[in-house]
C-alpha cells in the first residue's frame, strides 16, 4: 500500500474523502443543515466586545517577539486585561476575546447565521447544525490538501477558503456561548423572541 508523506496510506485518504462527500450529500444532512448562506458579513471582520471586567473597549495589538512572525492579541484599554494567547490571525484574536467577554453581547445581534428573532432553543438548534456542516467541510478541505501534497490529487482547496471556513466555525463557537448565557440576560431581542414563541 502506498504511503503519503505524512505516513497515512493513500487509500485511507481516498476512503475518508469519499465518506465525507457522501455525508455532505446525504438527504439527512441536507435536511438538517438550515443554510449554507450565513449572511453578507465578512467573517474576518470582528467588532470587539467591551471588557467584562471594566467595560472599557479592547485594542487589537500586533505583537513582535524575537524573530518569529508577528502575532495578535486583544488588550483592554481600561484595565489592561489580555485576551487569549498570541495568535496568528487578527480575526481569531478578536473572536477569542469576544468569547470570554460576553456580558455586553447577545446572540441575536450577531451579523451572521440569521439568529435574530429566534429563541435560545431555536438558535441553539440552528447553530448546532450549521456547525456540524462546517466541521465536515473543514475536514474535507484538510483531506483534500493531504491528498494534493501526497500527489494523489491535483485539486487543492484554496487557502482563503479554508481560513473563511475556520472563521465561520469560530463565529459558531461564539454564538453557542452567547446562547448558553442568554436566558439569564435581559437582551431585548431574546425577550421579544421568547414572547413571540409563547403567543
Amino acid at each position: 500500500m502506498t504511503e503519503s508523506p505524512k505516513g497515512q496510506p493513500q487509500d485511507h485518504l481516498t476512503v475518508q474523502r469519499q465518506a465525507l462527500l457522501e455525508t455532505l450529500a446525504s438527504e439527512q444532512h441536507y435536511h438538517e443543515t438550515p443554510t449554507l448562506v450565513y449572511g453578507p458579513h465578512n467573517p474576518l471582520e470582528v467588532a470587539l466586545a467591551a471588557c467584562d471586567t471594566c467595560f472599557a473597549g479592547g485594542n487589537l495589538e500586533r505583537i513582535f517577539k524575537g524573530k518569529s512572525a508577528p502575532r495578535w492579541q486583544v488588550i483592554c484599554k481600561g484595565c489592561g486585561r489580555k485576551g487569549s494567547d498570541l495568535v496568528r490571525d487578527r480575526h481569531t484574536a478578536s473572536l477569542l476575546w469576544n468569547g470570554v467577554n460576553l456580558q455586553t453581547q447577545c446572540y441575536a445581534d450577531l451579523p451572521l447565521f440569521g439568529l435574530a428573532g429566534l429563541t435560545p432553543r431555536d438558535a441553539h438548534n440552528r447553530i448546532r447544525h450549521i456547525r456540524a456542516n462546517l466541521v465536515l467541510r473543514i475536514a474535507l478541505c484538510d483531506i483534500e490538501s493531504q491528498m494534493h501534497n501526497a500527489g494523489i490529487s491535483g485539486k487543492k482547496p484554496g487557502a482563503d477558503y479554508r481560513v473563511r471556513l475556520d472563521a465561520y466555525l469560530k463565529w459558531c463557537m461564539l454564538a453557542h456561548r452567547l446562547i448558553k448565557v442568554a436566558r439569564g440576560k435581559s437582551c431585548p431581542s431574546v425577550k421579544a423572541a421568547e414572547l413571540s414563541a409563547t403567543e
